[in-house]
């Protein structure tokens, strides 16, 4: 009983891969002439005229260098803006003990005051 089910395994397992494997797609036809190299494609699309201040466009929007300054402009006013913040409030709470008795609960709220000109001096620094 247990050989025939172990066949029926194996050939289901084979069966199963041999189906798995992609298939070889045909090739061109051996006679079949290629395109000349250098030529464009059959399927490329026609060329279309690119004025000069499209063409500058193109390059101020693509020029790596640009790109990093526009992020570090980016950058720098995002530092401006978190270094004029208030710093948050933070709210915790605690719990001691758990029976009714002896349980003492605790509710903080804490605010950070800045003295001494700490934020404009923080400002200054990000500018």
């Amino acid at each position: 009983m247990l050989k025939p089910n172990l066949a029926l395994a194996i050939v289901f397992a084979m069966a199963a891969t041999a189906h798995a494997q992609p298939s070889l797609s045909p090739g061109p036809a051996p006679g079949a002439a290629a395109a000349p190299i250098g030529a464009p494609p059959s399927d490329a699309l026609p060329a279309s005229s690119l004025t000069l201040s499209d063409a500058l466009a193109v390059a101020a929007r693509n020029n790596p260098a640009l790109r990093g300054a526009r992020a570090d402009v980016d950058a720098s006013a995002g530092v401006l803006m978190q270094a004029g913040a208030r710093p948050n409030p933070e709210v915790s709470f605690l719990q001691e003990g758990f029976s009714r008795a002896e349980r003492t609960s605790t509710a903080l709220i804490n605010q950070t005051i800045e003295l001494g000109g700490k934020r404009r001096a923080r400002l200054d620094v990000a500018s």
